[in-house]
């Protein structure tokens, strides 16, 4: 007698959904454990992003309103994606995992590398 937690479907190797999570939550973590580091590089481009005045000399905190969405975003993406794994739904799995990295790195990379002119 044998136990199967796949209950006869074939498992799915999938290493870049295991690299997105990790990415995401990876990236949420050092958010929350090293906030006075990433703080002052991201703080300017968050507050232009939202419309929140706001600078890193303000000294803003990890729950603060534009800033819960650096931490809050991964995690939610990786709990959106794992439900949407379970149901089996791999590409929208994909897609959620991708957004919150796809919105942060165009925020703070259009803030940092766009022209002035273009802000």
């Amino acid at each position: 007698m044998t136990a199967s937690f796949y209950q006869g479907k074939v498992k799915h190797d999938d290493r870049m959904l295991l690299m997105l999570s990790t990415l995401n939550g990876l990236f949420a973590m050092t958010v929350l454990f090293a906030w006075t580091l990433i703080a002052m590089f991201v703080a300017e481009p968050v507050s232009w992003a939202t419309w929140h005045p706001m600078s890193a000399a303000s000294r803003p905190e990890v729950y603060d309103y534009p800033f819960v969405m650096l931490w809050a975003m991964p995690i939610a993406g990786m709990s959106i994606s794992w439900a949407a794994q379970k149901i089996g739904n791999r590409q929208l799995a994909h897609f959620i995992l991708c957004v919150p990295l796809l919105v942060l790195g165009l925020m703070v990379g259009w803030y940092h590398f766009a022209p002035v002119a273009w802000r």
